[in-house]
């Protein structure tokens, strides 16, 4: 015979069966609709122009730094940094992405331009 005071395997103890076990909680759907419009919603409109499209200015920039180093010291670098601005620029979906690849693609026919002269 079993003492009183031992477990009984065929019995769930009280702490078990006392309370009930948490149901876990489905996200509401208007929970998921607004943390997908907050990860994917356009720019708010008071950022400027430059914040909006940052690869572009840097396209604009090392462009412009290609040029004058053509020119004041002739010396030609090919645009293979101002490209892979312009894809970044594309990439992250900017609205001037269109015109970052027009500044390399004129970076790089001028800087090939000057290499065959």
């Amino acid at each position: 015979a079993a003492p009183a005071d031992s477990p009984q395997f065929w019995t769930a103890p009280p702490a078990w069966s006392a309370q009930p076990s948490p149901q876990p909680q489905a996200p509401q759907p208007n929970q998921q609709w607004d943390d997908l419009m907050s990860r994917h919603a356009a720019p708010p409109p008071s950022t400027s122009l430059l914040t909006r499209n940052r690869y572009t200015a840097i396209t604009a920039g090392i462009a412009a730094l290609y040029l004058v180093l053509a020119v004041a010291a002739h010396i030609a670098l090919i645009g293979i940094l101002p490209v892979v601005m312009s894809r970044r620029a594309f990439r992250a979906k900017e609205p001037l992405a269109i015109a970052s690849a027009v500044i390399a693609g004129i970076c790089l026919v001028l800087a090939l331009a000057s290499l065959i002269r």
